[in-house]
Parts: C-alpha cells; structure tokens; sequence
C-alpha cells in the first residue's frame, strides 16, 4: 500500500496542482448557489389582480393602481387588496364607479386569470404557471421537493464516490444535472419544471460531495481548513453574480439559460482532472495513482526519485482480525454511521447542527424579498459576508474558525 501523505511532503502540499485543481473545482459552488437559491428570483411573486375587461378601466378612465382598489376587495388581515376576488361589474349603461362595480355583492373568484405586475420581472414561475390563491403552495412543494433531492442525491453519491470514485463522480453527476438544468429552463408545465427541479437537486449534490472530498484529499492535513472555507466561498460568488444576471434578465428562463451556460466550463474541468491518487491508492490501483501523483508533480515542478516510492510503500500484512475491527475491506455503507454509539452520537450531532444551519439560512435568503429597498441589491448585499468569511449561523459558519481550526480541535 502506498502512502499518499508521505508523497505530499515530497511534491508539496499545497503546489500549483493542488491550487489548480481547488479553483477548478470549487467552480462547483457557483452552480449551487445558481439553483439552490435560484427562486428568490425566478419564484418571485409579483402584485396581481383579477383579469377583468379593459373596457372597464378605459370606461371609467382609472390608473392601474386605482382599478385594483377599485375591482379588488380589501382583506384585512393581509393588509392588502385581494388579487383572489373581484366586485361584479359591467361596462353597460354606467357611467361612474358606483354604477359600473357592484361593491354590495359577494365577491367572485377569479375565472379569466390574472394580471400580474410585470415592473419587476417579465415572467416568474409564479405568473407563468399562476402559482397563486389556490395553487400557492405548489411553489412550496417545488421548493421541498429541490430540497428532497439534496437528501437523496447525498445518500446515493455518497456511497457511489467511494465506490468508483470521485473523477467519475464529479462528471457522471454534473454531466446529468447539466441536463436537468436545461429541462428547468424549457419547462412550460409545472410537472415538469418540479421533475426537473427535483432531478437537478439529486445530481447537483452529487457533484459536490465528489468535488469537496477531492479537493480536501490532494492537500496536506494543514490545508484542508482552508481550502473548505475557500471552497465554499464561490458559493455566495455565485450568488452575487447571480443577481447581476437577474438584473438584466428579467424572464425567468432567460435568467436559468444563462446561469446554466456560466456552469457548462465545470464538465470539462471534471474531465481534465486527473482521479484522487488517495482514492486510488485506498483502493489497489497503485499504477493508476503513481501516474497521477507523477503529473502533479511536474506541475508542482518537483521529482521522485526511486526512495520516494519506497519510502511511501508500506508491505504491512492485514491480519483477518485487522480487518474485522477497520473493515479496511472498504465495504462501507451509511448504516455503519449509526452501528458504534460514539459514531451514532457524532452523526446525530452533526445532522442536528446541519438542520439548524440550513434552517437558518435559507429560512432568511429564500425570503430577502421581503426586505426594503431593492430586491437585487439586497440579495447581492446579503452575501458580503460569506465573502469577508464572517458569516454567523448559517451554512458558511466554519469560515469564522479559519484563523483557530488548525491550531484547535474541530469543537
């Protein structure tokens, strides 16, 4: 078996290969930020009304702003007129408002559709399939079901990097969420846009559980801190040019083509780079590591001699018993997280923390709308701080252990 950490300290732990291989791949999280935060923007709601006759508004010679008030019922508990109902009304033989809108009788449901506010963005999720009134919580369930695709996408690329490992990881899962990306952008029914939402979530994650394991593991010990905070640093990058994109493409499929084009470069960064020689020397494909340890050291302009190899191979024999206690066999599976009471403590504790932070964080970034003040310099301006590595209570947290975490324990 060969050591890899010991060829680290002949071709340096953190060289120009390894600096290549984090920028990237880190590239990752652009792409995330894109869709796991994507329907601030292409979600919005915009103010809406009821679809009546024109021939009212011109009849009575209202701004649009008056015909809401005026067609609209107020709903006080929301604050606000109601763009689920509209007064009765008729454009025959009126010639006011009193006469042409019957404000005595009951209310009527929206049956002609809906006219929506369209100074903020031409077209949303919301106003293309009227994910309104009635059918506003099929917006919750496509956000659910993204989030559900995460959980399964972490389950099975999990054990699938482990087992073909994380080259093959990264560009079969990017490859496939690529094109469920596309299927997002040329979705025109709701099915379909939740499928592929869905879908996207599943290979998404996929990519990243094999793109942050391979950028960890080609580094010294020392330099695992600090490529994982900058790792997830071009997530609120991402984010920010996200918003710049939104502001200048305001139809949702639009805003998605173009995010999903910045993200084409990431497959062939997956595809040029070589496997994990750690992963590759964990598993018995010496050769295979030998050659990728030997190009990333003539990119770090370093040389291994004969002594290095054999100071890096061990010939330690494992005994059955080995074996049994380190299941070194390599056979893992997500239940042995859960089988050894320390273990079971350790990922009970970590899940519960994960579930806080996500709750936290998307709980506020999926709801900047309803700030003051400008929608795209609101959500721009609430990433400054992941990008200062000071973020508190959310996702980017281990940023603020960057200067303690290797001089300290992880708790």
């Amino acid at each position: 078996m060969i050591k890899f950490e010991v060829l680290l300290d002949e071709i340096g732990h953190f060289g120009l290969a390894q600096i290549g291989i984090f920028l990237m791949l880190s590239y990752y999280r652009a792409f995330a930020a894109f869709h796991s935060l994507a329907t601030v923007f292409i979600a919005y709601e915009p103010k809406f009304r009821c679809n009546v006759s024109g021939d009212l508004q011109e009849h009575l010679n209202l701004t649009k702003l008056e015909m809401i008030e005026e067609i609209s019922p107020f709903d006080p508990l929301a604050n606000q007129y109601s763009g689920c109902y509209y007064y009765p009304y008729t454009v025959e033989n009126c010639s006011d408002v009193s006469s042409c809108i019957n404000k005595t009788a009951p209310p009527i449901e929206c049956n002609s559709g809906y006219h929506y506010d369209r100074s903020v963005f031409t077209e949303t999720v919301i106003s293309e399939f009227d994910l309104v009134c009635d059918d506003y919580y099929l917006n919750a369930i496509a956000t659910s079901i993204y989030q559900v695709g995460n959980f399964i996408g972490s389950i099975v690329f999990g054990n699938f990097a482990d087992r073909y490992g994380r080259k093959l990881t990264c560009v079969i899962s990017f490859a496939l969420a690529l094109a469920c990306s596309f299927g997002v952008v040329y979705s025109h029914t709701m099915s379909l846009y939740i499928l592929f939402r869905g879908l996207t979530a599943v290979f998404a994650y996929g990519t990243a559980i094999g793109t942050y394991v391979y950028i960890t593991e080609v580094v010294g010990v020392k330099q695992r801190a600090y490529v994982s905070v900058g790792y997830h640093i071009f997530y609120p990058m991402g984010y920010i040019f996200q918003s710049l994109i939104a502001y200048y493409w305001r139809d949702w499929h639009d805003l998605m083509l173009i995010c999903t084009l910045v993200s084409v470069p990431l497959l062939f960064f997956c595809v040029i780079v070589p496997e994990s020689p750690r992963w590759l020397f964990s598993t018995g494909r010496d050769e295979k590591g030998k050659k990728a340890v030997k190009l990333m050291a003539r990119i770090n302009g370093k040389k291994l001699d004969e002594d290095s190899w054999k100071k890096a191979t061990t010939h330690e024999k494992l005994t059955p018993e080995k074996i049994t206690d380190d299941r070194d066999d390599g056979k893992y599976t997500t239940l042995d997280l859960f089988k050894r009471p320390n273990m079971r403590r350790m990922t009970l504790n970590v899940m519960l923390q994960w579930f806080v932070m996500n709750l936290v964080f998307y709980g506020i970034s999926l709801n900047t709308e309803a700030l003051a003040g400008n929608l795209f310099v609101n959500n721009a301006l609430s990433r400054k701080e992941d990008l200062l590595v000071r973020r508190i209570a959310s996702r980017e947290f281990r940023s603020s252990l960057l200067l303690t975490l290797p001089r300290s324990s992880r708790r």
